[in-house]
């Protein structure tokens, strides 16, 4: 299959120019483009795809609740791409960074609190050589893990899903090498969690000392994806059924709530790991280590004074 890329370095330069001329790329950016691969062009497929994010963005806006819709119009289309293609960074790099760039720019518009010139063209694909982060890779990425054939009504129902930090922090950044099932067992938890926390043992009592933390859900979905992942390494999955999976992951979102105090630092709550309270804990100053030892000093001094009045021998 024929298709554009464009190299790291030069998305770079390309994203610096657009940094320092109001967010618009060089006028030649089409010449800073190269193609890999022979036979059928992918052009078609991918102004399909450029076509409907547009009416999607410009429908329904480009918030986070975009990635949630776009999931599945992104797999539905870039899933026709021979997998040359699909394992290519540099095609991946082109769509988020040049094809699609003004997609990718209301979506991830510059942040006065950024903490770099460079830090928002990760979403670019320009960020380092891993694309995995870039909008487009991990919409698709997002889409592939969480698809579910089992439902014929709407095999992608779990990529529409809406949660910014349970994507990219525990699914894309996390879980993509990771089987499926495990994605899919996740997602279907976190789609019922309110009654899954509801029906769980004791579950008035639990809740209530819960609910005395700040975000306890989201420190304990963290918590949880650690176990999930722990579990990953231990269990042969290929001899496991999807059920099997989300009966696991049910257990270990149990056995998450039994050890909650271990999650560690909470904010605004009263659970703190032993780490995080010798790391905090006051330590005492120069100054003040100085002053206790003049004090052992002159106490010293004075007892052997003392002694001398007394006749005694004072002591070494």
């Amino acid at each position: 299959m024929h298709y554009p890329i464009i190299q790291l370095s030069k998305l770079r330069s390309a994203l610096q120019y657009a940094t320092e001329n109001s967010g618009q790329l060089p006028s030649d950016i089409e010449d800073w483009v190269s193609y890999r691969g022979e036979g059928q062009s992918a052009a078609d497929i991918l102004a399909l795809l450029k076509g409907e994010l547009e009416t999607l963005g410009a429908t329904e806006g480009f918030d986070s609740k975009f990635d949630a819709k776009a999931r599945s119009i992104v797999h539905g289309y870039l899933s026709n791409l021979d997998d040359q293609v699909l394992i290519d960074d540099d095609f991946w790099r082109y769509l988020s960074g040049i094809y699609l760039y003004e997609i990718v720019k209301s979506r991830h518009p510059e942040n006065a609190k950024s903490k770099s010139i460079d830090s928002n063209w990760v979403n670019f694909g320009g960020k380092n050589t891993a694309t995995t982060e870039s909008l487009i890779r991990r919409l698709y990425i997002g889409a592939s893990l969480s698809l579910d054939p089992s439902n014929r009504k709407d095999s992608y129902h779990l990529s529409r899903i809406h949660d910014v930090d349970l994507w990219q922090s525990h699914i894309v950044r996390v879980l993509s090498g990771h089987n499926p099932m495990y994605v899919k067992g996740l997602l279907k938890w976190f789609k019922d969690r309110d009654k899954w926390y509801a029906n769980m043992p004791s579950s008035d009592k639990v809740l209530r000392d819960l609910n005395k933390l700040k975000n306890f859900k989201t420190a304990h979905l963290r918590d949880f994806v650690k176990r999930v992942r722990r579990l990953r390494s231990n269990v042969i999955h290929e001899f496991l059924d999807q059920s099997e999976v989300d009966l696991m992951i049910s257990r270990l979102a149990q056995e998450s709530i039994d050890d909650w105090k271990s999650w560690g630092e909470i904010s605004g709550g009263g659970a703190k790991s032993k780490r995080a309270k010798k790391r905090n804990s006051p330590k005492k100053s120069t100054n003040a280590r100085q002053k206790a030892k003049s004090a052992g000093a002159k106490s010293s001094l004075k007892r052997k004074r003392s002694n001398r009045k007394k006749g005694a021998k004072p002591k070494n």
